[in-house]
């Protein structure tokens, strides 16, 4: 999927100028969904577009029931990301409650993957990273680089479209893989100093994590070329809401050393007393430890701390 939509762009009709939308073929605009005679949804996109050309933009997210096809409208909200880099909902900047003006554009930190762009403007910044694998974090990789290289990223509240989550998803046996190994080209490319909270998230350590991210010198020399911003800009300006654990000295699993296949977990309930569970390798029973000098226990992903 992510490989498909660089090609799109090779070989679109219209001017160099004209917006290009990225959807995908479970992802539908809402004037399909509504009565004739409604507002079009894209209008919003190609004014803003217009004002700023600079600008990558992102509809408001609804969700089509699959079992069903019922609509769900969503709040509006920011498209943030976690260290594993997937997507989430921000709530909205106090500076968008100031303008008063439920129509203005949202600055988002990231973008949930369905966007509408000037055309030349996203070839500028070198599209998509083609050295990515099937999807996942190939839309926070576009954030990242339009926020670090002169561009901005918005949701526009008067333009909606709708998700048609699948039921199963037809990839590979294992779709981690490909998440893994697009995470740590962004973590490679993009983040600087702060990768290290990529390659904790996802419990693979630095050295030798088992994942072949591939070759990433072409997008480094794009960076370099666009003279684009370094990630604690990125961390400190736009998305400060994305809170990094400093002073690891160590992660992994926490076993039992008296019965191996029982390990610490946040239990079932998030709390601040971790419990004995079995081992079964997911992120709530993923340890940090941090400080070094008294040395505290942290629960992933909730990061809760335990003395």
């Amino acid at each position: 999927m992510v490989n498909d939509q660089p090609q799109g762009l090779q070989h679109p009709s219209g001017s160099p100028s004209f917006p290009f939308p990225f959807l995908s073929l479970h992802a539908n605009s809402e004037d399909s969904l509504e009565p004739v005679g409604s507002r079009p949804r894209a209008e919003p996109i190609l004014s803003r577009l217009k004002e700023d050309r600079t600008v990558i933009i992102s509809p408001v997210f609804d969700n089509i029931r699959f079992d069903d096809f019922e609509l769900l409208q969503y709040s509006v909200a920011a498209d943030g990301f976690d260290w594993a880099l997937w997507c989430l909902y921000e709530p909205l900047p106090d500076e968008w409650y100031d303008l008063k003006d439920e129509t203005a554009p949202v600055r988002s930190p990231s973008i949930m993957g369905i966007l509408a762009a000037d055309r030349k403007f996203l070839g500028e910044i070198g599209v998509l990273d083609g050295g990515m694998h099937i999807y996942g974090g190939e839309n926070v990789e576009l954030g990242l680089r339009a926020w670090q290289c002169g561009g901005k990223v918005e949701v526009l509240p008067c333009s909606r479209i709708a998700h048609l989550e699948r039921a199963h998803k037809p990839y590979l046996p294992d779709l981690s893989i490909a998440v893994k190994r697009n995470a740590l080209r962004v973590a490679e490319v993009w983040m600087d100093d702060y990768k290290y909270m990529v390659y904790f998230a996802w419990n693979l350590p630095m050295e030798n994590p088992g994942i072949d991210f591939g070759d990433v010198s072409s997008r480094k020399e794009l960076r370099k070329k666009l003279n684009c911003k370094g990630f604690d800009w990125y961390i400190k300006n736009i998305y400060p809401n994305l809170i990094f654990l400093p002073n690891i000295v160590g992660y992994g699993t926490m076993k039992n050393t008296l019965t191996e296949d029982v390990c610490i977990d946040q239990g079932p309930v998030p709390g601040n007393t971790p419990i004995m569970y079995p081992c079964h390798a997911y992120s709530p029973q993923k340890i940090s430890g941090m400080n070094g000098r008294a040395v505290e226990l942290f629960l992933t992903p909730h990061y809760l701390s335990s003395q």
